[in-house]
């Protein structure tokens, strides 16, 4: 085995190319525009995500996992080489020598038919090559079926077997929430750690600059509502304008700076129509960094993406979740938050108000116990690191 690289692999753990041709970025921007007229001028349109499909986009939750991966591995192993893989192309990988590390994200989610993707046969099949897979770090089950919640679910025979089969090649096995501890640990032997999501320990790679700092004399809330995929399309027709009813009345009983945290560029289109609907926000478009920065010095967010609402917990900040899966609960369970993790639909305005003002006057004392709980995860996630990754210095 060589002692001084280590492949992590993970949802997106090569960024690809932030910017696009120049034809691209106008071909979005031209449709931003179209959409944010239409929207004004008629009721019943409807917006596209498919329209702002990008190659070079990606979902900065995924790549802050990686980022907060390695770091927390190198605080173990300082001077370990990372050997970036994005999932589906460990096939492509030629360093046989070098063990494997899976990192976090939905890493085992099933489809709605209740079938594993091909890309986990495929890594299986990688796997059982004669590749050491050392760790399973932090991952998570992600599906929208109550009946898991309530340990009411099983997976088909045949997946039930192939997972089985899968956690055998591991000994070094964690999850981000008991949900998924539940069910991977009915299809083995083998111990699952729950140790919480990898991103809740990220930390920012630089300090505020003077720029970067916002008014003290202002109360900052973050917004994220989702728009990459078909399910968060839907929430977004039939939803964004009940959206902009709450964060009037937010704004209106606060007088606060709303500051939408761009985790997906799609997302881009969804800032503009509720600052066209008369919301006052600032748009937060950057790398993990500019992100991180951004949620340290918010008061409180309100996140429709899990890692919105983990990334600003990674700061201490406090988060309401707009829950559509049952990753969302998972996590303000274990943050010990429950009261603080909301469906998505159907969207309650006065529900989320209430909430969001109840937050505002106990932001202190929920400061205290988001990194008092952080701690206590960051703890157990060490001990996992500790263990698993033992064998480097023998």
């Amino acid at each position: 085995m060589k002692k001084d690289a280590l492949i992590v692999y993970g949802a997106v753990a090569q960024q690809p190319a932030t910017m696009g041709s120049t034809w691209e970025q106008g071909k979005h921007l031209l449709r931003r525009l179209y959409d944010r007229m239409m929207h004004k001028h008629l009721k019943q349109y409807r917006v596209d995500y498919r329209n702002y499909i990008s190659k070079h986009a990606y979902n900065k939750g995924d790549l802050a996992i990686t980022q907060a991966s390695i770091q927390s591995i190198k605080n173990h192993l300082p001077k370990i080489v990372a050997i970036l893989k994005n999932w589906g192309d460990l096939e492509d990988t030629s360093t046989n020598e070098a063990p494997l590390a899976i990192c976090g994200s939905g890493y085992f989610s099933p489809n709605n038919q209740l079938q594993f993707p091909s890309r986990l046969h495929r890594d299986l099949a990688w796997i059982r090559n004669g590749r050491n897979l050392l760790m399973i770090y932090g991952v998570g089950v992600n599906l929208i079926d109550p009946r898991l919640e309530k340990g009411e679910f099983s997976l088909p025979a045949e997946q039930t077997g192939f997972l089985s089969n899968f956690l055998e090649n591991c000994e070094h096995i964690s999850v981000r929430d008991a949900t998924s501890q539940r069910l991977l640990q009915s299809c083995t032997s083998r111990s699952i750690q729950l140790i919480g999501d990898p991103a809740l320990f990220i930390e920012a790679s630089a300090e505020i600059s003077p720029e970067e700092r916002l008014s003290a004399d202002r109360v900052h809330i973050g917004i994220n509502f989702p728009f990459h995929g078909p399910s968060a399309c839907s929430r977004i027709n039939e939803d964004l304008r009940i959206y902009v009813i709450a964060l009037k009345e937010i704004q209106r009983q606060t007088d606060c700076l709303f500051h939408y945290m761009i985790h997906y560029d799609s997302e881009l289109l969804v800032a503009a129509l509720l600052r066209d609907a008369g919301i006052k926000l600032r748009v937060v478009h950057g790398d993990v960094d500019d992100l991180l920065h951004a949620y340290k010095q918010l008061n409180i967010h309100i996140g429709g993406m899990l890692h919105s609402c983990i990334l600003a917990s990674s700061t201490g900040t406090p988060a309401i979740g707009l829950a559509y899966d049952i990753k969302h609960s998972g996590f303000f369970r274990l943050l010990g938050l429950p009261e603080h993790c909301i469906p998505a639909q159907p969207f309650e305005p006065d529900r989320i108000v209430s909430l969001a003002l109840h937050t505002l006057k106990n932001e202190q004392e929920l400061r205290s116990a988001i990194l008092c709980r952080r701690l206590e995860l960051r703890n157990k996630a060490d001990g996992f690191l500790r263990s698993a990754l033992q064998q480097f210095n023998q």
